[in-house]
């Protein structure tokens, strides 16, 4: 049997009846689907799960799950298969870890926001190299102060949720890292600052208390996200199947397709169109459910976890 999760920020109720009438005149199965409400004690939601075989969760059952999640607002997965009491779990930073864009927080201080910003989702969209994109937004921000860069990072926020999370993830046994294609100077403070185990990123010369254009090679681009959690898996000897990555953005899907559980955060159209996991709606929410749910979480007071 397969289960199917679903979180959302709607009335309980309503949402179950209104699935349910969808479902039943969409979808051809051979008996009815009946969802079972259920309460999360942890991060104080409602969720319904629907328990179905296995063989029912066709790709096209599952594509039309995805496109109705995005018209309704909701939230959905399939429950994975338990993970071991060690692993690891890599986040992308930019709009994943933290919740801004570093470079383009640099821009905003520095009044360039509108063509920074712009190369920056072309980038996260796919629609621009990596590589060159980097490059050139690199050189628009040469002359940046160190004071700047600074400040900007101590402004940067955590991932709603992430506060609660990471302790959770680390009791678990697993091995916390950023692996990003953002600087370096904002991964290795994040890393300080949340006790992270790796931080991976793009090295840009600082000198004389001034950003460079003068960047370490090879740039942390997409296939080079992936290849650094492949080498780090096997540094830590951890099977692919123990790795959960986050990303949203089109550098990040090697990176997730690569790993046992990849999980779109909040992603671009690019990225949700090709994970199975899509978080957008209850992030913070859906991802602690994932994460209790992978490790078979126990029952209290009649209530899941």
């Amino acid at each position: 049997m397969s289960i199917i999760y679903f979180i959302t920020t709607q009335d309980i109720d309503t949402f179950q009846k209104k699935l349910q009438e969808t479902l039943f005149n969409a979808v051809t199965m051979p008996f009815p689907l009946l969802f079972d409400k259920r309460y999360a004690a942890l991060i104080n939601t409602a969720y319904l799960k629907l328990t179905l075989p296995a063989e029912c969760l066709t790709p096209e059952f599952y594509r039309y799950l995805r496109e109705l999640s995005l018209q309704w607002q909701f939230d959905f997965f399939i429950k994975p298969q338990p993970l071991p009491a060690n692993g690891i779990i890599a986040f992308d930073m930019d709009s994943t870890f933290i919740a801004e864009e570093g470079v383009d927080e640099i821009a905003r201080e520095l009044g360039m926001s509108t063509q920074i910003t712009a190369i920056t989702q072309q980038a996260m969209e796919g629609k621009l190299d990596f590589n060159a994109s980097f490059t050139r937004r690199i050189g628009m921000l040469k002359g940046t102060p160190k004071a700047v860069l600074n400040a900007v990072c101590d402004r940067m926020t955590l991932s709603p949720g992430l506060l609660t999370i990471l302790p959770v993830i680390k009791a678990k046994g697993f091995k916390t890292a950023i692996i990003s294609g953002g600087l370096d100077i904002f991964t290795q403070r994040l890393k300080e600052r949340y006790q992270l185990d790796y931080a991976f990123s793009n090295t840009v010369e600082i000198r004389d208390n001034v950003l460079t254009d003068n960047i370490t090679l090879p740039i942390m681009n997409a296939a080079n996200k992936k290849q650094t959690l492949v080498d780090l898996a096997a540094r830590l000897n951890i099977a692919t199947e123990n790795i959960i990555a986050c990303g949203d953005g089109a550098n990040d899907l090697p990176m997730l397709e690569h790993a046992g559980t990849g999980i779109a955060w909040k992603a671009k159209p690019v990225v949700r169109k090709k994970s199975t996991i899509r978080l957008i709606i209850t992030v913070s929410n859906c991802f602690f459910f994932l994460l209790k749910m992978n490790y078979n979480a126990t029952h209290l007071a009649g209530r899941e976890f």
